[in-house]
């Protein structure tokens, strides 16, 4: 899937009764999931904001959830969650402490497009639950589910270079296409320096493949070709072919045409005349 550039991460903690109304999220954050953060910097930018809701009743009995029951947990109704900031996506990420004892598999979970669930009984440690919400980072990333996690980050790294390289050269392609076929349309200055960046970036990008210097250029390359496609006079030339034109300009020219069509005949009429005089 498409990576964005920017994400904002959401990390609340979810209580069955009035305790426990804190926790030491700051602290568990830098020492468990900054240092991944660092790691994605080259592929994208993240934010952070942590939340703490009281009271929130599970509206299930028992030690454990059905999947149909899972629906619960991503209802903006029932789970009052930070909204998205900045228009950047927003992943969640959920603790929920109740004062059931949850036996074996089912603690945690992943949702799909939207985050992950960690239930547990307690948050006196939060490392196990920072473990698994930075693996279900890496899964919504689109990273590889097994290798050692450096391999793992080289893979989202060339994957993501080469979506962005692909992208760019698709729109290049499209732009190439446009211009054959429409040959009467002007090319603004600005295009063909984007045109210029686009392919000047795209050569870096090649160059440094599987590197942070590698995704910022195809990222450039990837911006600058569809800064140049959607160049707001080309569209409008795109959308306004000649046909247009000489429909537009028809009803000017023919007050000016007719007199000037009227004049000719009228020559041509007295020059056969005078032929046929002399003649």
């Amino acid at each position: 899937h498409e990576i964005s550039r920017t994400y904002h991460l959401t990390f609340s903690l979810f209580t069955h009764t009035a305790t426990p109304s804190s926790w030491d999220i700051e602290a568990a954050l830098e020492e468990h999931m900054k240092p991944l953060l660092q790691s994605f910097s080259s592929i994208s930018n993240f934010t952070i904001d942590t939340q703490v809701q009281l009271y929130a009743n599970p509206g299930v009995s028992g030690n454990v959830l059905k999947k149909e029951d899972l629906s619960g947990f991503i209802n903006a109704a029932e789970w009052p969650l930070s909204p998205s900031i900045g228009g950047a996506p927003t992943v969640n990420f959920i603790i929920y402490v109740g004062d059931m004892e949850v036996e074996g598999g089912g603690k945690s979970w992943l949702i799909p497009q939207w985050g992950g669930v960690v239930i547990q009984s307690d948050i006196s440690d939060l490392r196990p639950a920072m473990l698994i919400f930075s693996n279900q980072l890496m899964s919504l990333l689109g990273a590889p589910e097994s290798g050692s996690l450096p391999l793992r980050l080289m893979t989202l790294v060339r994957v993501r270079s080469a979506g962005l390289l692909l992208k760019a050269s698709g729109t290049m392609g499209s732009l190439a296409r446009l211009t054959l076929a429409l040959p009467s349309i002007s090319i603004p200055k600005s295009v063909a320096e984007g045109v210029h960046t686009t392919i000047e970036h795209l050569r870096k990008a090649c160059d440094g493949l599987g590197g942070k210097e590698g995704v910022e250029n195809a990222r450039i390359a990837e911006e600058a070709a569809e800064k140049a496609f959607f160049e707001k006079s080309m569209v409008g030339q795109v959308y306004f072919p000649d046909e247009h034109k000489f429909a537009v300009y028809l009803p000017l020219l023919g007050p000016v045409g007719v007199p000037l069509v009227m004049g000719v005949l009228k020559e041509v009429k007295a020059w056969r005349k005078r032929r046929r005089g002399s003649g």
